[in-house]
């Protein structure tokens, strides 16, 4: 016979209690990933480097700009940090905003997943002053009432996550991939929402512009009529595409072709 409740689903009643996993986090695994998936671990051993070098430069920017970097998975974190410290050193005024997801596609308990945040707050804290560090779960509680274009984004945005880890154009909207990719994108927008409002930004700067939660800070950012730099790598080594308040990965060539 099956357990009444297994190890999941106890998780997630633990991960509501306040401050129990991040007591538990502090007390038992301080300065440890929850997950490989989400180790920090060269971050954490170049930040120290990166913040003194930009702390030090004399190039200063004409022109500072309040500037919002977004980053979720590891890897983007990694490099939102990198972006956020160097546009600090030049004199701007930065936020880096995340998310401690490791795995966009597949769930994760709520007592692992605050301890994931904690540690990954724990590793950008030491970024700070020179940038300002937000985590976008703490405002996961917050019931914001999003307008109805934005709640449009939210499900336009899930239906594509799905069609790219499915890898097929017909989606199951009651799928649980797509509710995941849902709920984590809804939770994004209405934590981003208020933000961008409450602390209005010059530029928004997110990988991709498309899908997951940066397709979510996109269409925020471009419908409070924020400029948006998206950027992604191709597989060509040392070449990064950039465009400005452009969905990036569409690659709209109307410009080049005079159109």
């Amino acid at each position: 016979m099956s357990p009444i409740f297994d190890r999941e689903t106890i998780k997630n009643f633990l991960g509501e209690l306040p401050m129990l996993p991040e007591v538990y986090w502090q007390l038992r695994q301080e300065g440890k990933p929850v997950t490989p998936k989400f180790a920090l671990d060269r971050l954490e051993n170049s930040i120290g480097r990166w913040k003194a070098q930009a702390s030090t430069t004399s190039t200063r920017h004409e022109n500072p700009k309040r500037v919002l970097v977004f980053g979720t998975l590891r890897y983007w974190v990694e490099h939102a940090t990198a972006l956020a410290i160097s546009l600090a050193g030049l004199g701007h005024e930065v936020r880096l905003a995340f998310l401690p997801y490791a795995i966009w596609q597949e769930p994760m308990n709520q007592f692992d997943l605050r301890r994931q945040n904690i540690y990954a707050k724990k590793v950008l804290s030491k970024a700070e002053p020179l940038v300002r560090v937000t985590s976008y779960l703490d405002h996961q509680s917050d019931q914001t009432q999003l307008p109805k274009t934005l709640e449009q984004f939210v499900c336009d945005v899930a239906l594509k996550d799905t069609q790219y880890t499915q890898q097929r154009e017909s989606v199951d909207e009651d799928g649980a991939l797509y509710l995941l990719r849902y709920d984590r994108n809804r939770s994004a927008a209405q934590a981003a929402w208020t933000d961008m409002q409450n602390n209005r930004p010059d530029v928004v700067i997110l990988p991709n512009g498309t899908i997951l939660e940066f397709g979510v800070l996109y269409k925020i950012a471009t419908w409070l009529s924020i400029p948006v730099t998206t950027y992604e790598f191709g597989e060509q080594r040392g070449r990064i595409w950039v465009a400005q308040n452009q969905e990036l990965m569409r690659q709209d060539t109307t410009a080049v072709s005079g159109k």
